[in-house]
């Protein structure tokens, strides 16, 4: 595998290195998972949603740089995240990911982006 930054890591690409057929039926079972009446940018919301709840940080900060990279608003990625607060997540999970979003933006405004 290259030596990048953690951030610059993709995990579709390291399993792609390890089997394109694995690769590949993950791509077709989110294509899946994806269809249905849904724009794109509900479909991430709720994933990203998911993926705060859960924990999973680094697949949350990639998704969350996707997003917003095509134009959604931080403002609209937070609501995102505050949503399961009281149903399905607790407060820690939710108070950890605004801090993973608070240090996207501040690093999004140190790019220039």
């Amino acid at each position: 595998m290259s030596t990048l930054d953690k951030k610059d890591i993709q995990p579709i690409v390291v399993l792609r290195e390890e089997s394109e057929a694995a690769a590949s039926a993950f791509l077709a079972l989110r294509a899946a998972a994806a269809d249905g009446p849904l724009d794109h940018v509900t479909v991430e919301l709720i994933v990203i949603a998911c993926q705060a709840v859960a924990g999973y940080e680094d697949t949350f900060r990639n998704h969350v740089r996707r997003l917003v990279g095509t134009g959604v608003p931080w403002a609209t990625v937070r609501h995102a995240v505050r949503a399961p607060l009281g149903s399905t997540a607790g407060i820690f999970q939710v108070s950890r990911a605004l801090t993973w979003l608070d240090e996207l933006e501040a690093e999004q405004a140190a790019s220039g982006g």
